[in-house]
């Protein structure tokens, strides 16, 4: 398997230097080559009435988790980290693959929510 490109130490630098990421409070929790895994860590300003938690919950850590399993496959050195268009043309071209991204939500205790 390949190497990421970026280690876990520098996205989690990138994230903690990105406001919104820190407006989240979102965390890495892992990162390999083509793919990361965030934590958004839940607190009573994210959730709607009756306790459910708003969309735009999913929809940050989806972009994020993919945005960095995006620069795990980006030269450092282009400039255009975490870009879909700069991805090597093997990364969008591999038709054995039915999904580029996928993304599955889970409690803290591992239970599926979304995916």
């Amino acid at each position: 398997m390949a190497q990421p490109l970026i280690t876990t130490a520098d996205a989690s630098r990138i994230l903690e230097s990105t406001p919104f990421a820190c407006w989240w409070q979102l965390e890495l929790v892992e990162l390999g080559a083509g793919w990361a895994s965030v934590r958004l860590p839940g607190r009573p300003g994210l959730l709607r009435p009756g306790d459910v938690l708003h969309g735009s919950c999913y929809e940050v850590v989806a972009d994020v988790a993919m945005w960095l399993a995006i620069m795990t496959l980006t030269d450092p050195r282009s400039g255009h980290r975490g870009v879909p268009a700069a991805l090597p043309r093997h990364a969008i071209s591999d038709r054995s693959r039915r999904e580029l991204v996928g993304v599955t939500m889970s409690s803290r205790g591992g239970q599926p929510i979304a995916g």
